[in-house]
């Protein structure tokens, strides 16, 4: 959900917890926050907003942690001839995009199929980074657009 002042997002599983994240347009984490004051920074950015944030920020205890969140355009270097990184290490988009699960599985089934089609690791490798590191970074770009500070500008869709 857009608020006026950041992103949220929340699911909640069948055993009736909730789990969400606030992504919010702030300076730098340089320490760990206690519960108490990551709660009231949370509230105050949705304070103004309808939905049920606010709510269900409210009713966390205090499990909660606060800490930066960054979409990581690009990783140089995916692989070193035996060893290959696949989803968030190797393209991470903050959880705003929505899209870590699908990147990775979808990085999964490449790596697969060029692990089958070459009996060689370095080429089975670059071959699988060829196919995917387009369309990651172009994913990873668009959220850190979509996500624009945690909220909507006032010309963004509505």
């Amino acid at each position: 959900m857009f608020g006026s002042r950041a992103f949220f997002g929340y699911t909640t599983p069948p055993d009736g917890r909730t789990w969400w994240f606030a992504r919010l347009d702030a300076t730098e984490l340089t320490q760990r926050m206690r519960p108490e004051h990551w709660r009231h920074r949370v509230l105050d950015a949705f304070r103004d907003d309808s939905g049920p944030a606010a709510e269900i920020v409210a009713a966390t205890g205090d499990d909660i942690v606060g800490s930066n969140s960054y979409d990581i355009p690009t990783t140089p270097k995916w692989h070193n001839g035996t060893m290959v990184l696949a989803g968030d290490a190797a393209h991470a988009a903050s959880p705003a995009a929505a899209q870590g699960a699908s990147m990775a599985l979808e990085d999964a089934v490449a790596l697969a199929r060029c692990l089958g089609a070459h009996g060689d690791l370095r080429k089975a490798f670059d071959a699988y980074e060829s196919l995917r590191r387009e369309p990651t970074e172009e994913t990873v770009a668009a959220s850190s657009r979509m996500s624009n500070g945690g909220t909507r500008s006032p010309t963004g869709p509505s």
